[in-house]
């Protein structure tokens, strides 16, 4: 027989985790309203040259193809192109942009790989101003080697004065398998839910280095120091990964503004559900890493574990509550039966939407169709991401040529 206590935690948890539809449909639309309201509110820039830079391993035609795409894009703009690379690559001249920055073998930041890369073009930009040679009237727009920023949003970072900007992930679904395509559909919900409502009130809970735009304001003032967010940072200790949102949440919690842009960025998914975990779960350690090592400010921290725990704890209470009410375990009463059913229609329609607006109603569709196998496999990728520990290391996946 059960603890009364506990069949009554059990069924109180299960009808809230069943609500929380509610709550994720309500930061949608505050979200939506909040984007437009930032937009105004942020003003107008002009600026002089636009930066649009690449921190890359290799992958030379890739990133070729992706500089030769931006330089299509009619912008108001001038636009000089940036390929960041280490001592050790041996492609140097082959990189189709305006400047490759090669950074040295013997620089030393607080933050590795990527980070580490970002942080070195960042200081060169400070000696361009030094020397006179780039005006103080420029901003920074970056994606990685897998991903394309669309037109529409390189002109809101050449118009809207937002401090840092981040765009809509956009999955380029027909270059992937199944089971990579279910998994980047949660990208397309993350967008549309969380990412519309806290990064337009200056909150942020995610980043995405795929698609980051850099006022010049921010350029000088943000570096990649972690001490500077944890004067006890244990000696030894490094940025290694989510540097995209430490350098964010850095940005927003010393007082600049955020701004998250409905224009898509076009991102090249892992291609097999191996590096799709990996990636996973290097964001996962990243973000785990961040909040345990002190690298994201106290209230930053604290918004992005209550972030994520909803999810963790709603899911598995979601889940358990089907088949208990099924065989009869706990029965709730009529208009409580009547509002879940609405709920669960409400959040279906939210995928549905979410995917639609990003992605057309086919994948709208299809992605509402397996939404309980796709967060069913989010959440275990995640779980085993928990229990196989952190690597301690930048794991780079499969990249496959964009075409």
């Amino acid at each position: 027989m059960i603890d009364p206590e506990v069949y009554r935690v059990l069924v109180y948890g299960v009808l809230v985790a069943w609500l929380t539809p509610i709550f994720y449909v309500c930061l949608a639309i505050i979200g939506s309203i909040l984007h437009k309201k930032k937009q105004i509110s942020c003003g107008k820039r002009t600026p002089e040259l636009l930066i649009f830079q690449i921190p890359t391993i290799g992958n030379v035609k890739i990133v070729n193809k992706i500089m030769n795409t931006i330089k299509e894009h009619d912008l108001p703009t001038k636009v000089q192109t940036w390929v960041i690379i280490e001592e050790a690559n041996k492609h140097k001249e082959e990189y189709d942009a305006d400047k490759v920055v090669v950074v040295p073998k013997g620089f030393e930041c607080e933050a590795l790989y990527k980070g580490r890369a970002l942080e070195y073009a960042r200081q060169e930009r400070l000696k361009l101003v030094e020397q006179g040679e780039l005006s103080l009237n420029y901003v920074v727009a970056q994606s990685d080697d897998d991903a394309t920023l669309s037109q529409g949003f390189m002109k809101e970072c050449c118009t809207i004065d937002a401090d840092i900007m981040i765009g809509f992930i956009s999955p380029r679904l027909d270059k992937v398998g199944l089971m990579c395509k279910i998994l980047d559909y949660e990208r397309c919900v993350s967008a549309v839910v969380p990412d519309l409502f806290f990064t337009n009130i200056n909150a942020p809970i995610y980043s995405h280095g795929e698609g980051l735009c850099i006022s010049s304001r921010v350029d000088r003032a943000v570096n990649y120091k972690v001490s500077e967010v944890n004067p006890n940072l244990k000696k030894g200790i490094k940025l290694i990964a989510s540097e995209d949102l430490f350098y964010t949440h850095k940005t927003s919690g010393m007082g600049f503004n955020s701004y998250c842009s409905r224009e898509p960025i076009y991102v090249l998914p892992p291609m097999n559900i191996r590096d799709a975990i990996i990636q996973r779960n290097r964001w996962l350690w990243g973000h785990i890493n961040a909040i345990k090592h002190g690298f994201l400010f106290k209230r930053n921290a604290i918004r992005v574990v209550l972030y994520e725990l909803l999810g963790l704890i709603t899911y598995p209470l979601a889940m358990i509550g089907i088949p208990l009410s099924l065989f009869g375990f706990f029965r709730f009463t009529p208009e409580l039966q009547l509002l879940t059913t609405f709920t669960l229609f409400l959040w279906l329609g939210l995928r549905f939407y979410s995917i639609t607006y990003i992605k057309g109603w086919k994948d709208g569709l299809y992605g509402m169709l397996f939404s309980y196998f796709t967060v069913t496999l989010s959440f275990f990728v995640r779980i085993y991401g928990l229990l196989k520990g952190d690597s301690k290391e930048f794991k780079v996946i499969q990249k496959e040529k964009l075409t």
